[in-house]
């Protein structure tokens, strides 16, 4: 399960992409101390930003700023819980520089899942990108991950 802070964005971000400036809110908030901090957090990767809920009648998605978390945790006041699928899950590792990586990340896994001859999880149309250790945003190249969903294996 992923507890964390939710947005609504717009396809293309017509107005602006405010990821960013959720990012720097929750930094602000003392958000991201909630979640570093959070009782029945699941993995050592201090925060996933989680992609979902796309409509595309409204043409719109969510972002949540979020940890992993054990299956019983309860979000704290401000925060929602999202259930994660028991899938695989294809992990990319991907190094560039800010914001270019963010821009890039999804065009170069889903290449390499063709190149593997992985099949992304069409069901679930989510994915995340998770910042451990190795994200410095400052630095001149940084690392994330990106996790997307995978078909079972037949």
């Amino acid at each position: 399960m992923l507890i964390g802070r939710r947005i609504s964005c717009q396809y293309g971000h017509p107005e602006g992409n405010p990821i960013g400036s959720f990012w720097g809110q929750c930094f602000g908030d003392g958000t991201i101390e909630k979640l570093q901090a959070y009782p029945a957090v699941r993995e050592p990767v201090p925060a996933f930003g989680w992609i979902g809920n796309f409509d595309d009648e409204a043409k719109t998605f969510d972002y949540l700023i979020s940890t992993l978390t054990t299956p019983d945790a309860q979000p704290f006041k401000g925060a929602v819980a999202i259930g994660l699928p028991a899938l695989g899950y294809a992990i990319g590792t991907i190094e560039g520089t800010v914001p270019d990586l963010f821009m890039a990340a999804c065009g170069l896994v889903n290449a390499e899942l063709e190149k593997q001859g992985l099949d992304r999880n069409h069901t679930h149309r989510f994915e995340m990108e998770a910042y451990d250790q190795r994200f410095t945003h400052d630095a001149p190249t940084t690392v994330i991950e990106f996790w997307v969903p995978l078909e079972p294996a037949l």
